[in-house]
């Protein structure tokens, strides 16, 4: 019985999170957030919000200012357009965070937990992910290194007058292998539009088992 009352609150947070219940769900623990984001966030920080009934959670971002309103991040562009509204707002500090950190963060907060953007750093990790993790043998950790570089991207948007363009691959937790494709506004930062496409099914690469 509390476990279904705990479900039903839940679903009632993340489809209205302005209803204030989120900051007092009681399955849920916000953890800190690596500061490869949060340098860049001046009026507020982020925050993960762990849940078992998810895979991991959810990022929240926090104002630092009273009466500030909580956002949930969860898979949702909406939260997203509003937080980069909030941080953003100075044209050229917008634009420097798109070309320097804007694909990893985007990634961080519309993926489950074990999605990975694949750039160069994703196919070294892959090769020695594959030993420790899935106990690999040297051969076959490079044959799967060499099978994923191919999916490896520059992480740079295509900037035209004040529109921005951007595409990149995203290896998911099952093992699928998608193209994402986002565009949207320099000044202000905003998304419009973003389209994910598979390019492998799920299985062709390891599944990721753990979460955390």
């Amino acid at each position: 019985m509390k476990s279904t009352i705990y479900c039903l609150l839940f679903l009632l947070v993340t489809m209205n999170p302005s209803s204030g219940l989120s900051e007092h769900f009681p399955t849920l623990g916000d953890g800190p957030v690596d500061n490869q984001f949060n340098t860049w966030m001046k009026r507020g920080k982020l925050f993960f919000r762990n849940n078992p009934l998810l895979r991991g959670g959810f990022y929240v971002y926090k104002p630092k200012f009273p009466f500030g309103k909580t956002l949930i991040i969860r898979k949702k562009k909406e939260g997203i357009n509003q937080l980069l509204k909030r941080e953003f707002s100075n044209p050229v500090y917008g634009e420097h965070f798109l070309e320097e950190q804007f694909p990893q963060f985007i990634v961080a907060v519309i993926t489950e937990d074990g999605d990975e953007l694949i750039d160069a750093n994703a196919v070294s990790r892959s090769l020695r992910w594959a030993t420790t993790e899935y106990n690999m043998s040297e051969e076959k950790a490079k044959q799967l290194s060499r099978k994923l570089r191919p999916y490896a991207t520059t992480l740079h948007p295509t900037l035209t007058g004040n529109t921005w363009k951007l595409e990149f691959n995203v290896k998911t937790w099952l093992g699928a292998v998608e193209k994402w494709k986002l565009d949207g506004t320099v000044t202000p930062l905003q998304v419009k539009s973003f389209r994910r496409t598979e390019l492998e099914p799920k299985g062709t690469f390891p599944k990721v088992e753990t979460v955390g």
